[in-house]
């Protein structure tokens, strides 16, 4: 039950957007020297080293490791189970979601995952949360940690002092 699988390396940025409010977290590549010897070169970028900057709805700096972990439960999420993907959007919460990441790749590709109500555990179906990918008709349901991690505010996701 993958519902989504990408390469972390090649997102730039995620994008969250849920009643906390819009966000989006950046990655800082570190540069890389040119060879030596080489006066022409610019340098470059190292897509395996960055850091995190917030650059909406404000500019500040990020805790790398709270920020990467919210990379990774996007990067990597495992449905508990799938439902009737005939049934209208409205019905899982998902005609309006109330919550969206999206991540933004270095080929500006774009992955929307929206988020819709809460699914109660009922005649052995786990709970949990309604989920779709991007304009897939897929109706995954993935559990509420999952959520927590992805959608965290700001304070959740800044250093600590």
């Amino acid at each position: 039950l993958e519902a989504v699988k990408e390469d972390r390396n090649e997102v730039d940025a995620i994008e969250l957007d849920d009643e906390h409010g819009a966000r989006t977290l950046t990655k800082l590549f570190a540069a890389t020297a040119p060879a030596e010897g080489d006066t022409s070169a610019t340098p470059g970028i190292d897509r395996l080293t960055w850091e995190w900057e917030l650059t909406a709805p404000r500019s500040a700096a990020l805790a790398k490791t709270r920020a990467d972990g919210v990379l990774s439960a996007l990067a990597t999420v495992r449905a508990v189970d799938v439902d009737d993907p005939d049934a209208e959007p409205a019905a899982y919460g998902l005609a309006e979601p109330a919550r969206t990441a999206t991540l933004v790749f270095a080929d500006g590709r774009r992955l929307a995952l929206h988020f819709g109500a809460e699914r109660a555990a009922a005649d052995g179906r786990p709970a949990g949360v309604w989920m779709r990918v991007g304009d897939d008709p897929t109706v995954w349901v993935v559990t509420t940690y999952a959520v927590n991690n992805i959608f965290k505010t700001v304070d959740d996701l800044l250093p600590e002092s």
